[in-house]
């Protein structure tokens, strides 16, 4: 009898030990799946968010806003201040939802303001 007891001692903790083992790989990676989830849930809302701030913008610029901006362009680009290709790029980002009038002054002004701090 002396034998059978931490026989019978052993193998209790090899069962527990497994079976708490068990457990907390279900829990970790339960918690992982579920975090992966919730991580891809948050992405697909901010996508859906984002495609709703462009159609707004979209639907915000009215034409006179549009042409007030493109003939504002006229005057960085005689200057050489910005490229053609860099007005074309502020054009299609405004038209097409992708920045805002504010976003494409604010980047303009940060250009100039470059340009006198480096003169």
């Amino acid at each position: 009898m002396v034998v059978t007891a931490p026989v019978t001692l052993v193998t209790g903790a090899a069962v527990a030990g497994g079976a708490a083992a068990y457990g907390l790989t279900k829990l970790l990676t339960s918690g992982a799946y579920d975090k992966g989830k919730q991580e891809e849930i948050k992405q697909k809302l901010k996508d859906q968010f984002k495609e709703l701030e462009v159609e707004e913008q979209k639907t915000s610029l009215t034409d006179e806003n549009k042409n007030s901006f493109f003939s504002f362009l006229k005057k960085p680009l005689k200057l050489d201040l910005i490229t053609a290709e860099q007005a074309q790029e502020l054009m299609i980002l405004v038209e097409n939802g992708h920045m805002t009038l504010e976003e494409a002054y604010g980047l303009l002004d940060g250009i100039f303001q470059e340009i006198v701090d480096t003169k």
